[in-house]
């Protein structure tokens, strides 16, 4: 993990909302933010017309190539925090409500503590009804994490050019075409720099415990991080992220207005009649046109000028 993201994490991210530091995440953010960034594109119209348009498609988590996108877990002790479901006051007398609370207040896994001093207390039925209640908070989880989930729009941007797998995989192998931008040279206000963030590259899914919370003092920026965490497979792809979440875009997908690319990158097997299409738009944009070719000694591509 990159180690300023840390920090950042620090100051956007903790628990207690009163620990926030905001203008200093963005602005430490801002530090870090490649000089470029490249969207691959493949030369259909869609895509043709984003850039046309001068935007780019933030679009629904269920449209991503890897299933575990945005994949989360959580685990129920971990989300129950240290105290007892207020639900749970009225199912037990005063002496073992109090009992259970200390109990789940010292244990690590607070819901199996609890478990166990009623296991000891209550009737085989009233077990079997407890753990219906168990099984009830466990499904409210899931169905809260798909209405988390279904919130979040985003677009995928990579710090790479030269990337022959993505090129690949994102330009419809070779045939499509790649936009610079130079999101750094915005303020940190932009919407285009705030909400970009870098990808995090890690062997686990992500454990939403910690951000299925609630109270006074919730920080709810935290499920952001949600979005920014993808398998160590992908490491390759060096992405960046623009991400908006909390149901700020209602539609399944939705266009959002770039910055001037900086250049135009045309594949490498692109058709001639694409182009042309993507030359004359630049030309009315004043947007630099380059064609990506391959080395005929190494396995590199360099981009020459058109």
């Amino acid at each position: 993990m990159m180690e300023w993201f840390k920090e950042f994490s620090e100051y956007l991210f903790p628990e207690d909302s009163r620990n926030l530091r905001i203008e200093d995440a963005f602005a430490l953010k801002h530090k870090h933010i490649p000089s470029r960034l490249f969207k691959y594109r493949s030369a259909d119209g869609y895509s043709i017309k984003n850039l046309r348009d001068g935007t780019v498609w933030l679009a629904h988590p269920s449209s991503f190539n890897d299933p575990y996108d945005c994949h989360i877990f959580v685990n129920s002790d971990k989300a129950g925090g240290t105290s007892m479901p207020p639900d749970f006051r009225d199912m037990f007398a005063k002496p073992i409500y109090e009992l259970l609370e200390a109990r789940v207040a010292a244990g690590e896994r607070p819901l199996k503590a609890a478990r166990e001093v009623l296991s000891k207390a209550m009737s085989p039925e009233q077990l079997a009804a407890f753990d219906e209640l168990l099984a009830e908070c466990d499904r409210a989880f899931g169905k809260d994490l798909e209405t988390l989930k279904d919130s979040y729009r985003a677009c995928s941007f990579s710090a790479r050019l030269d990337s022959m797998l993505m090129w690949s995989h994102y330009a419809d192998q070779h045939k499509g075409f790649c936009i610079e931008y130079m999101v750094s040279d915005l303020p940190p206000s932009d919407y285009c720099n705030r909400f970009m963030y870098p990808v995090i590259y890690q062997d686990e899914v992500f454990d939403a415990s910690t951000v299925m919370k609630s109270g006074e003092h919730y920080n709810n920026l935290r499920p952001t991080q949600i979005a920014l965490v993808k398998a160590a497979d992908w490491k390759y792809e060096e992405e960046w992220r623009l991400v908006l979440d909390h149901g700020f875009i209602k539609e399944h997908g939705a266009p959002f207005r770039m910055p001037t690319p900086k250049a135009v990158y045309l594949g490498s097997l692109i058709k001639e009649q694409d182009a042309t299409d993507i030359k004359e738009i630049c030309a009315e944009k004043g947007i630099p046109v380059f064609h990506v070719e391959h080395d005929r000694h190494r396995f590199r591509m360099t981009p020459r000028a058109i």
